[in-house]
């Protein structure tokens, strides 16, 4: 039976595997890149080593099937990143030589789609809080997503925030159809070129946001 609860230290790595395993466009990113380590540090830093506060965890039995993140600052959550980023990788660059062609490839085309402005790191004022979910391939369709999204509500909620925002692709049409379902609506989309380098030229990025009604516990 699924449980949902605050996360423990000892979910740690059940985390980061289902990150690792849906980090691309929804599926996994082995043989996108080889240092699993160093895309994982970058990909849950925020959330397992500096706030804790809003990750909730689904479990079976003792095995992670999914979890959510939710920052109610965006602002604070985008500048601790963007300050760990700078810092992470300038402390790999004298080890980018033990780095793979896969993993250059991979983070060169991350760079150069952000100098592109392929991200959004937008001001949307009625949507202040921030949220990442993932739910472990073979948990998918089980209603866990259901069950985090309900716990983040009501945490979001007792919090006065009002309204959430997250971001997707376009590519990743089970999760666009899972948000919608669970009242996000598109804020805003912008094209893509990370993904043409591995032929997927179509692909937007997209910013999806519901508002949240703070005095009542309908959604």
């Amino acid at each position: 039976m699924i449980q949902i609860s605050k996360y423990n230290t000892a979910d740690r790595e059940g985390i980061r595997r289902i990150c690792f395993e849906t980090g691309f466009l929804g599926g996994s990113l082995s043989g996108i890149v080889d240092n699993r380590e160093f895309f994982l540090d970058l990909a849950t830093h925020y959330f397992l080593d500096l706030d804790t506060t809003g990750l909730f965890v689904a479990k079976d039995g003792d095995d992670v099937a999914g979890y959510l993140f939710v920052e109610e600052d965006k602002k604070k959550h985008d500048t601790a990143l963007i300050r760990y980023y700078a810092l992470r990788v300038m402390a790999e660059i004298p080890h980018f030589w033990k780095f793979s062609g896969r993993d250059a490839r991979y983070y060169f085309g991350v760079f150069k789609a952000w100098l592109r402005r392929d991200y959004f790191f937008s001001d949307f004022r009625e949507y202040p809080a921030v949220l990442h979910i993932n739910i472990a391939e073979k948990h998918q369709r089980s209603g866990i997503g259901s069950k985090l999204f309900a716990v983040m509500f009501d945490h979001l909620r007792a919090e006065n925030c009002p309204g959430a925002q997250l971001q997707t692709t376009s590519a990743n049409e089970k999760a666009v159809r899972f948000f919608t379902r669970h009242g996000f609506v598109e804020l805003v989309s912008r094209d893509s070129t990370f993904y043409r380098a591995y032929g997927r030229s179509s692909v937007r990025n997209i910013v999806m946001g519901c508002k949240i009604n703070v005095h009542s516990d309908r959604r």
